[in-house]
Protein backbone atom coordinates (compact mmCIF):
# COMPACT_ATOMS: atom_id res chain seq x y z
CA UNK A 1 0.00 0.00 0.00
CA UNK A 2 1.67 3.28 -0.65
CA UNK A 3 1.45 6.32 1.80
CA UNK A 4 -1.10 8.44 -0.23
CA UNK A 5 -3.46 5.60 -0.53
CA UNK A 6 -2.85 4.91 3.41
CA UNK A 7 -3.77 8.59 4.45
CA UNK A 8 -6.65 9.30 1.66
CA UNK A 9 -8.13 6.24 2.61
CA UNK A 10 -8.51 6.26 6.45
CA UNK A 11 -11.56 5.93 8.23
CA UNK A 12 -13.13 6.37 11.90
CA UNK A 13 -14.78 3.60 13.40
CA UNK A 14 -16.97 3.86 16.16
CA UNK A 15 -19.31 0.47 16.34
CA UNK A 16 -17.43 -2.20 17.59
CA UNK A 17 -17.89 -5.94 17.69
CA UNK A 18 -18.07 -7.59 20.37
CA UNK A 19 -16.01 -9.84 19.75
CA UNK A 20 -12.39 -9.79 21.78
CA UNK A 21 -9.12 -9.67 19.46
CA UNK A 22 -6.76 -12.47 20.39
CA UNK A 23 -3.87 -11.76 22.95
CA UNK A 24 -1.52 -12.50 19.80
CA UNK A 25 -2.73 -10.03 17.63
CA UNK A 26 -2.15 -7.41 20.32
CA UNK A 27 1.13 -8.41 21.52
CA UNK A 28 2.30 -8.02 17.29
CA UNK A 29 0.49 -5.04 17.04
CA UNK A 30 1.97 -3.42 20.54
CA UNK A 31 5.22 -4.45 19.23
CA UNK A 32 4.98 -2.90 15.51
CA UNK A 33 4.14 0.43 17.13
CA UNK A 34 6.78 0.30 19.61
CA UNK A 35 9.52 0.34 16.49
CA UNK A 36 7.59 3.18 15.11
CA UNK A 37 9.96 6.12 15.03
CA UNK A 38 10.08 8.98 17.72
CA UNK A 39 11.80 12.45 17.60
CA UNK A 40 14.97 12.00 18.72
CA UNK A 41 14.84 8.59 19.70
CA UNK A 42 12.85 9.21 22.86
CA UNK A 43 10.35 5.93 22.48
CA UNK A 44 7.96 7.71 24.61
CA UNK A 45 5.69 4.76 24.45
CA UNK A 46 3.18 3.67 26.81
CA UNK A 47 0.26 1.27 25.88
CA UNK A 48 -3.15 -0.03 27.71
CA UNK A 49 -5.27 -2.71 26.25
CA UNK A 50 -8.75 -2.53 27.85
CA UNK A 51 -10.89 -5.09 27.41
CA UNK A 52 -14.14 -4.41 29.89
CA UNK A 53 -16.62 -2.85 28.21
CA UNK A 54 -17.94 -0.58 31.14
CA UNK A 55 -14.59 0.83 31.85
CA UNK A 56 -13.70 1.49 28.42
CA UNK A 57 -17.30 3.13 28.21
CA UNK A 58 -16.65 5.25 31.04
CA UNK A 59 -13.13 6.60 30.13
CA UNK A 60 -14.63 7.30 26.61
CA UNK A 61 -17.24 9.21 28.13
CA UNK A 62 -14.57 11.15 30.58
CA UNK A 63 -12.68 11.91 27.59
CA UNK A 64 -15.55 13.48 25.46
CA UNK A 65 -16.52 15.79 28.98
CA UNK A 66 -12.77 17.00 29.07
Amino acid sequence: MELKDAIYGRRSVRKFKDKFVDKEIIKNLMDASAKAPSAMNAQPWAFSVIQNKDLLNDISDRAKAF
